[in-house]
């Protein structure tokens, strides 16, 4: 992300995330509309910061699937999970219309919808070791995942 001369950087959302033993792990996903309250066409950078040590050997870290922002079946992932990406150009007329006309398994679903692109993610996958403080910054259409414990 460059800004020119009086742009402005502006916080779109902040979400705290702890991570424990929970069965339901968000899988690999984008920023979407869940995530990241704006249009497919807005930019944005995620900043993952560390609040606590999340080595991998004892089960955490950060999981980025390296490329995946512009891999040439990005596309074909976002309409499996319903991203943002797939939205009609009209929008929706309520929260109801969104769920009913919505395509894809939702947000975190990928291994379900479409188990050969989760494939290609975790093939492509590079897991961080997390200490508290790291910042991983990364633009929002890049598929990550936390590892489970």
């Amino acid at each position: 992300l460059q800004l020119t001369p009086g742009e402005t950087l502006r916080l779109m959302r902040d979400i705290f995330l702890a991570k424990d033993a929970d069965e339901y792990v968000c899988g690999w996903h984008v920023d979407d509309t869940g995530f990241w309250p704006a249009t497919a066409e807005a930019p944005g950078v995620n900043a993952w910061i560390a609040l606590d040590d999340m080595p991998v050997e004892g089960g955490g870290g950060f999981a980025l699937a390296i490329g995946s922002h512009s891999a040439d079946w990005r596309h074909e992932a976002y309409n499996a999970t319903g991203s943002t990406h797939t939205f009609p150009p009209e929008g929706f007329t309520s929260a109801k219309d969104m769920f009913e006309r919505r395509v894809g398994n939702g947000t975190c679903n990928i291994a379900q919808a479409a188990p050969h692109l989760h494939r290609r993610m975790e093939e492509t996958k590079r897991i961080y070791n997390m200490k508290r403080g790291d910042v991983i910054l990364h633009t929002r259409w890049l598929f990550h995942r936390t590892v489970p414990f």
